[in-house]
C-alpha cells in the first residue's frame, strides 16, 4: 500500500521525507508507523494524526492512498 506522509517542520521521522509517498503493509496503524520511524513512546502523546483532512487516534489503520498529516500543538501563554 502506498500513502503520503507529510509534518510539521520541527517533527523528524527517521526514513520518512517530508511530503512523501512511502510504502506500506496492510493493517498498519498511525502508531506501528511512527514507532518503526523511530519516535520515543513518551512522544507519541503528543502528536496529533490527521488523515485524508479528518483527525485521527494514533489506533487508526491507514489504507492505500491514504493522506497523513502530523502535527504537534503550540501551547503556551
Amino acid at each position: 500500500m502506498k500513502i503520503t506522509v507529510s509534518y510539521v517542520g520541527y517533527l523528524h521521522l527517521d526514513g520518512i521525507e517530508n511530503n512523501s509517498s512511502i510504502e506500506i503493509e496492510k493493517e498498519t496503524t498511525v502508531r506501528k508507523l511512527l514507532e518503526g520511524c523511530g519516535m520515543k513512546q513518551e512522544h507519541l502523546r503528543y502528536v496529533i494524526p490527521v488523515v485524508n483532512d479528518k483527525k485521527q487516534g494514533l489506533s487508526y489503520i491507514l489504507r492505500d492512498k491514504d493522506s497523513l498529516f502530523l502535527y504537534l500543538p503550540a501551547g503556551g501563554g
